[in-house]
């Protein structure tokens, strides 16, 4: 097929690419037709970050663009979201001052970005979903078109009534002078400007149709035409087709040349004239009729001033018109009528609620008002439809006055209510000049009531009620699982306490904003406030309880500690607004006296809640953590010194004298637990290594402390005090620990328990009879929500560390027992790592929707392994291990070197015994060498089918392996801000999308479930059955029945299969050249270095020492990771159940192991000495 040749254009032309798939529609049209393409989204990564980045990108492109159209004469092909008027504002100007055409492709499926209308730009639609998208066609069948007929006007005309400032203007039909009003085009461009007699007469047809849209068709028109005022366009004519309702260029030479509508018409509802707008269907033009409220299409009457719309057929009603249900005549009303009358929005016909914003038909001495709908709706006609002919004959529809088709109809009469028909006279409505014309006009307007009066009024009666216990369940949801968060890692529990933490603000506003509003409503009335009322009143002091939050949670992300300042704006306004609903509905009963100590109480938490905020924001943060300024010695008095005895000629030494290092205070009295030792070491811990969490550094004294008290612990111990720390953190970040475990935290809980609880007991003798049911019981739950809250804030506080650590320093060993009695099971962290496979993830990827797609790659599924204490022993090991390297040579050259290391120590170290060189695969980005280990292990993991030579020791290294493989690439695909900064979230998408490919062409995954188990059941029953024969040791035994278990949880999954045979699949291909001279640079996938790494490790016969191999690489990547993070980015994993990552780093700290230790010199005294 030979290439279509691309039609050049005489001017440049602006092809606007917007939605979803606009990046693919535009590179297949810049491609074919050889345009410059600017693309906005490469444009916004190179800039800093700013939240006007959609505007900067938006102006660069415009400037790229202004080049190729100015300078160059080329076409541009635009990329761009397009979000927002002013936007498409600067695109129509960059057209016209380039002289180019402007056309909008909008690409389905929308983007999201808010829509406009387009007005003024042609706008074409394509939807790549539906069928491939064609460059040549879509040029050839629908560009083509747009841009033949844009250089010829396709704008409509609209008539000004007014005086030119300018005298040389001309008119485009006689080339005279045009002193008067006149006809302009719509969108301000000098082309076509006419005299009014000359736009309207019908000799200028010819000129005018060049202004008329081609090839556009509607499927239902909204105006039907007398058979003598057809008048058929151009195309129409060319086509060889009769006259069509739905042509838009039928439409606009039949206006012009019959009056077929009025071009100007004043109207009594607006001040100012209107102008008939016509709009062809390209432009999508949509507007609100200010009269009736619907929306219309295409035509309407403007102010082009006040952006007022009317319907054509709002234009014509009656002034006055009779009804059948009611005796007097009804009178057009355009406002809404004094303020009493509102109450009385409903119409008389349908009893259905009206909307007093509209126009209606209202009787002054019924003081009733209707829908227009409703009155219109009421003779023979078709309901909105009005016909109005200048031969006495209506359209398709029985006559208004007789009700049937009929030619005998006098010469001159009138109907409807004041319409006086004569062919040769203008048609007089009320005070509305009409110019003579001839209408038939169809409008379909559908009103649905979406809530009943009944209905609203029920919403109305319980808005209240419902947001009030809305606010108390959002509150329980808070205090229970907000402290629940720090040791549960499920999505569940952290979407419930988003939602909940979201929902607690705003349903507490909207209800303070409802009281307040019925007590205006009241008042304004000049009513007195009833006794419901009052009880009413009385829950706001427990909304600005609900406002101050819980103990357990304050925020719900470090971001939201960032907005203290906003909060503690709400906290003013909102305590303002309480004390105006207790102040508005004051009287001397007890229930008024009830609301001052409550409102004490929700001022006391609310205000504790900003305070945390501030106090939890990362520079007071980070400031509360600086030590004191610190001088040094004075320098200038010693050197004084130094100098005046050396002129009296003592011989002067300095020499330095070091500070006495201080142990930390880690006793403990006898007879406490092992537990509540740790919480003591934690503690005196914490106070020196909480500077790590705000990006601080630590002096080599701290080191030093730590250091001697980590090497006599054991590996859980370790862990034990390292969460303890954790937890602390997670208090002062996220709860109101800073401000409730201090002495005056403790009187202020015991003064809002008391104060709540004598609030609840006065009430309880309250009389209830005066009150209703059901806000007695509002009232009540309130109370003893509140109550609650407190205890159960109270007993948080009571086995909190904090609490423990208090009793133990004060010797409280008595209520200290007494509280572990009582104590339940304690969680510090989760206690578990998750998991994420790659070749895993493809083998159990489902379809989804584009949106839950996008969803799912977000939160995938939950997947976790324990982390036990022999995995906390192995890691507390290793990192003793390279401590003790460290101390051997103990300078800032050997701890790079150490920090540097995540590998190749532990290759060289067993590169003995296994005699491979497999540096290739560490000494590469992080990332890339996280991906090859991960897949290598995947591959030697699910390969080894035969169990029955694997003892336990191999099978524990199998384990630990595959657990911290599947954890650091679970890191890398779903938090990468916790490992060093890389490119790895490309090298995994490049490396999956590879493995699709692989598995595509070669797996075929339609065999059934029993064939998956009767596969598996022969390979693990042989498996078994050889281990059984060749072993006989106990311990062996036991690992038998291990493999055994794990084959039945293989037959009960049968992706386990699959695993094993992609597994051998990808063993198998041929990797004898290297992939790197096969792919270059243009993909990072790693798939097939995995394979070759894996077939290396395959060929170690020694099964220990190739898992032992494994299992040390991958602590010394996760040792790595940890060394080279950030205590602010650990910080947002502690809301997520904890991290074991997070744990190893504060560790390694503890250990000295760490970029924030980077005072190399130690603290002396100079010691001044004469001899």
């Amino acid at each position: 097929m030979e290439k279509q040749e691309v039609e050049q254009l005489d001017a440049p032309i602006i092809l606007a690419v917007k939605g979803q798939t606009r990046n693919t529609v535009a590179y297949k049209l810049a491609k074919h037709l050889k345009y410059p393409l600017i693309d906005q989204d490469e444009i916004t990564p190179f800039l800093q970050n700013s939240k006007h980045l959609n505007n900067i990108s938006f102006e660069i492109s415009l400037s790229i663009a202004s080049i190729q159209l100015k300078e160059l004469k080329l076409g541009v092909i635009i990329s761009t979201p397009l979000s927002q008027k002013t936007q498409l504002d600067n695109l129509k100007k960059q057209a016209k001052s380039a002289g180019a055409l402007l056309v909008i492709i909008q690409c389905l499926p929308k983007d999201g970005s808010n829509d406009f209308n387009i007005e003024g730009v042609p706008r074409l639609t394509v939807d790549p979903r539906k069928q491939t998208f064609v460059a040549e066609e879509f040029v050839s069948d629908e560009l083509d078109k747009v841009r033949k007929r844009s250089y010829r006007h396709i704008h409509p005309l609209i008539f000004k009534n007014k005086l030119i400032a300018e005298s040389e203007v001309k008119c485009s039909r006689c080339q005279e002078t045009i002193p008067g009003p006149y006809y302009h085009c719509f969108l301000g461009c000098d082309e076509y400007i006419f005299h009014k007699a000359c736009g309207e007469l019908p000799s200028d047809l010819e000129q005018v149709g060049k202004t008329c849209p081609k090839y556009l068709r509607v499927t239902e028109p909204e105006y039907l035409f007398p058979e003598n005022l057809r008048s058929n366009c151009k195309i129409c004519k060319h086509k060889g087709t009769e006259f069509s309702d739905g042509c838009h260029d039928c439409l606009f030479q039949t206006n012009m040349k019959g009056e077929f509508l009025p071009i100007i018409v004043n109207h009594e509802s607006h001040a100012h004239p209107l102008n008939l707008l016509m709009m062809p269907l390209s432009y999508n033009y949509e507007f609100r009729c200010s009269g009736c409220g619907d929306f219309g299409h295409s035509i309407s009457y403007r102010c082009y001033d006040c952006n007022f719309n009317l319907h054509v057929s709002c234009i014509l009603l009656p002034r006055t018109v009779s009804y059948n249900y009611d005796k007097h005549p009804l009178r057009l009303t355009y406002d809404s009528l004094e303020q009493s009358y509102l109450e009385k929005s409903y119409c008389e016909a349908c009893k259905e609620e009206r909307n007093p914003e509209h126009w209606f038909y209202y009787c002054p001495a019924c003081e009733s008002s209707t829908h227009l709908n409703c009155v219109t709706n009421q003779s023979t006609r078709k309901r909105n439809s009005i016909s109005i002919s200048n031969d006495y004959r209506c359209w398709k529809q029985p006559h208004p006055c007789k009700g049937e088709n009929t030619s005998s109809i006098p010469e001159k009469h009138t109907c409807w209510g004041g319409f006086t028909f004569n062919a040769s006279s203008p048609i007089q409505i009320g005070d509305t000049l009409v110019i003579t014309g001839l209408i038939t006009m169809k409008r379909r307007r559908g009103t649905m009531e979406v809530f009943t009066p009944k209905l609203m009024k029920l919403w109305k009666d319980w808005e209240l009620r419902a947001m009030v216990v809305t606010s108390l369940l959002v509150q329980i949801i808070l205090i229970v699982l907000g402290s629940q968060r720090k040791y549960i890692p499920k999505v569940k529990i952290r979407a419930i306490v988003w939602c909940s933490y979201l929902l607690a603000d705003s349903v507490a506003t909207i209800a303070l904003g409802i009281l307040t509003n019925n007590l205006g409503d009241i008042y304004d009335e000049r009513g007195d406030v009833d006794l419901n009322t009052k009880l009413t009143a009385f829950w706001a002091p427990f909304l600005l309880l609900h406002l101050g939050g819980p103990d357990t949670i304050t925020a719900y992300a470090l971001e939201d500690n960032q907005l203290w300042l906003r909060h503690c704006f709400g906290l003013i306004i909102q305590t303002v607004v309480t004390g105006y609903i207790f102040l508005m509905a004051w009287s001397d009963s007890r229930l008024s006296l009830l609301s001052i100590p409550m409102i004490v109480v929700g001022s006391i938490k609310y205000g504790e809640r900003t305070w945390t905020l501030w106090k939890a924001s990362s520079d007071e943060l980070r400031d509360s953590m600086l030590t004191s300024p610190d001088p040094g010695p004075n320098y200038s008095k010693l050197m004084n010194e130094y100098r005046l005895k050396q002129a009296e000629g003592f011989f002067m030494e300095i020499e330095e004298v070091k500070d006495v290092q201080e142990e930390l205070d880690v006793a403990a009295p006898q007879g406490t637990t092992p537990d509540d030792q740790n919480i003591v070491k934690a503690h005196a811990l914490f106070q020196t290594f909480k500077c790590l969490f705000a990006d601080l550094i630590l002096s080599f004294k701290d080191r030093e402390k730590s250091q001697s008290l980590f090497q006599k612990m054991s590996g859980k111990d370790a862990f034990d005090v390292v969460a303890i720390e954790l937890g602390f953190m997670y208090d002062k970040l996220y709860t109101k620990a800073v401000v409730i475990y201090t002495p005056m935290g403790l009187i202020r809980r015991i003064t809002t328990f008391c104060l709540t609880f004598l609030v609840l007991l006065v009430f309880s003798f309250e009389d209830m009879k005066k009150y209703k049911k059901v806000d007695i019981f509002i009232t009540f739950l309130l109370l003893v929500v509140a109550v609650f809250l407190e205890i159960y804030a109270a007993l948080v506080l009571l086995f909190s560390d904090q609490t423990n650590h208090w009793l133990i320093k004060h010797n409280k060993t008595s209520c200290l027992k007494l509280i572990h009695s009582l104590q339940p099971v304690r969680k510090r962290w989760s206690s578990r790592v998750p998991q994420s496979s790659l070749l895993g993830s493809f083998l159990k990827e489902k379809p989804y929707f584009r949106l839950l797609k996008r969803v799912v790659e977000k939160w995938p599924p939950e997947t976790y392994a324990e982390v036990d204490d022999d995995l906390k022993n192995l890691i507390f090991k290793h990192v003793k291990e390279k401590f003790n390297q460290f101390k051997e040579k103990q300078d800032d050259g050997n701890f790079r070197d150490l920090c540097s290391q995540r590998g190749s120590n532990i290759l060289q170290m067993y590169k003995r015994q296994t005699r491979l060189s497999l540096e290739w695969s560490i000494n590469v980005e992080f990332d890339q060498s996280i991906l090859i280990w991960h897949i290598a292990t995947e591959l030697c993991y699910f390969s080894e089918v035969a169990l029955s030579t694997i003892t336990s020791d191999i099978q524990s290294s199998r384990e630990v392996s595959y657990c911290i493989s599947n954890y650091m690439f679970c890191l890398l695909a779903t938090f990468p801000f916790l490992l060093p900064i890389g490119i790895g979230l490309i090298r995994f998408r490049d490396t999956q999308a590879e493995a699709k490919r692989f598995f595509k062409e070669r797996l075929t995954l339609s065999r059934t479930k029993a064939k998956h188990r009767i596969t598996c059941n022969k390979i693990f029953l042989q498996a078994i059955d050889g281990k059984l024969e060749m072993q006989e040791e106990e311990s062996n035994t036991s690992t038998c029945w291990k493999s055994l278990d794990q084959a039945m949880t293989f037959l009960e999954e049968p992706t386990m299969y699959q695993m094993t045979e992609i597994c051998k699949m990808l063993l198998r291909e041929n990797i004898d050249v290297l992939p790197g001279k096969v792919k270059g640079d243009s993909s990072k996938s790693v798939l097939f270095d995995a394979c070759r790494l894996a077939s290396a490790l395959n060929g170690v016969t020694n099964k220990k020492v190739r898992w032992d191999m494994i299992r040390d690489i991958w602590l010394e990547m996760l040792t790595y990771a940890a060394s080279h993070s950030r205590g602010s980015q650990h910080c947002q994993q502690l809301r997520r159940g904890g991290e074991l990552l997070t744990h190893v780093w504060l560790l390694m700290a503890h250990f000295g192991m760490s970029e924030q230790f980077q005072i190399s010199k130690g603290y002396a005294r100079a010691l001044l000495t004469a001899k």
